[in-house]
């Protein structure tokens, strides 16, 4: 839509998103902050779907329910992690008869 901001050292995002569960993530950098293990993932997967289902069983946050979700990208031009969107369901039957 606007060729003239198209450049190579700004790649255009990538068209699919990759999915990692927030455990995958923790695994993959045990040692770094939430945000530093979604900037190193982000480095390498440059748009990501992140996302915690805390009703699985192998959840490590007991204390929530529900899902939550958020689309990180790699902004190219501020070389930082950008939250495009954060989306969550949290409604179980005994929060939703409340």
């Amino acid at each position: 839509m606007f060729p003239q901001l198209t450049h190579v050292r700004y790649p255009d995002l990538p068209e699919e998103l990759g999915f990692f569960r927030a455990e995958e993530i923790l695994d993959m950098h045990p040692d770094r902050p939430r945000k530093t293990r979604q900037t190193s993932t982000l480095q390498k997967h440059p748009a990501v779907f992140n996302y915690r289902d805390w009703l699985a069983p192998e959840g490590r946050a007991k204390i929530h329910t529900g899902f939550n979700g958020d689309i990180l990208a790699w902004n190219y031009v501020t070389k930082r992690r950008h939250g495009l969107t954060s989306m969550g369901t949290c409604v179980i039957k005994e929060t939703l008869k409340k």
